[in-house]
């Protein structure tokens, strides 16, 4: 399709009774431009370092941001609440679209782990400080291959929200077991750097 490009190669390395055939898919991710509510594409995609990956689309309106997880995961491994030692996802917003190199007011992090519990950070001059994730909405949803993230966000929750745009990121937790486990940010996505993340139109 339009976002899914294709590489194949093939080798007869150790093999004595033919050719190995060896492809991987890479996605095409591109700005996005979001103009309702409703979420019925998935155009981020996270998941080349794990086999659990993640799809995220996004939906807005006058008075929320919403956000839709899928994630594929075979072996889910739920976090101890307060922590990030688990299955789940880090979402990046630069509400105030200031495309930074170091995080600063307007600019936030969030973690929400497979079961819907959160951890919120703001960035204030360099460094991501805790904070209350108080008045977002979460329904998560256990599927028989992973999980779902329905997350609502009210934009005065987010001060400086620019109203015609944004900057996103996201990242994936895969856990195999309570201590050990990966974490995948966006291709190109910085933690500290809005500036690297996606830009997103209104």
């Amino acid at each position: 399709d339009n976002s899914t490009i294709v590489a194949l190669t093939t080798s007869n390395h150790n093999k004595k009774d033919g050719v190995a055939p060896w492809m991987i898919k890479g996605y095409l991710i591109d700005d996005l431009t979001i103009t309702n509510s409703e979420i019925t594409e998935f155009p981020i995609f996270v998941g080349g370092k794990s086999d659990a990956n993640i799809r995220v689309g996004l939906g807005v309106d006058a008075s929320n941001l919403y956000i839709k997880v899928v994630a594929i995961d075979n072996t889910r491994v739920e976090a101890e609440q307060g922590s990030q030692k688990g299955d789940g996802v880090y979402l990046y917003i630069d509400a105030a679209n200031l495309s930074l190199l170091d995080v600063d007011e307007g600019i936030y992090k969030l973690w929400v782990s497979s079961t819907g519990d959160a951890i919120r950070w703001d960035g204030k001059e360099g460094e991501w400080i805790k904070s209350n994730p108080s008045g977002m909405e979460i329904v998560a949803t256990s599927q028989q291959e992973g999980y779902m993230l329905d997350i609502t966000i009210p934009t005065q929750s987010l001060p400086k929200f620019n109203k015609s745009g944004m900057r996103f990121g996201v990242g994936l937790t895969d856990y195999v077991n309570e201590k050990e486990g990966t974490t995948e940010l966006l291709s190109l996505c910085k933690d500290l750097r809005s500036s690297s993340w996606l830009g997103v139109s209104f």
